[in-house]
């Protein structure tokens, strides 16, 4: 039962992750190794295993954009529009 809910959950966020280019679905090991004792949380090397697998991630995503030079704009001549007005002081 709860297998098959997994599996349900895992198909609906791939399906999201598929028509968005701003998301990615990771599978996590379900070694043993790589959690503690009671099987709940991740040790040491289930946390290294996670980071870096988020970082070939970003490596691969940020390998695969494509970076556009910016938007060049005209220089405006400002000191065209500008007013020079003098004020001299009574002393």
């Amino acid at each position: 039962m709860c297998k098959q809910g997994s599996k349900t959950v895992q198909y609906e966020v791939t399906k999201y992750c598929v028509c968005s280019n701003h998301a990615r679905a990771h599978s996590m090991t379900t070694e043993r190794r790589h959690h503690t004792r009671h099987g709940l949380h991740l040790n040491k090397k289930g946390r290294d295993w996670i980071v870096n697998n988020i970082i070939k991630e970003i490596r691969k995503w940020k390998s695969s954009c494509r970076v556009s030079s910016p938007i060049e704009l005209p220089w405006k001549n400002e000191t065209k529009d500008l007013v020079i007005v003098s004020v001299e002081r009574k002393a």
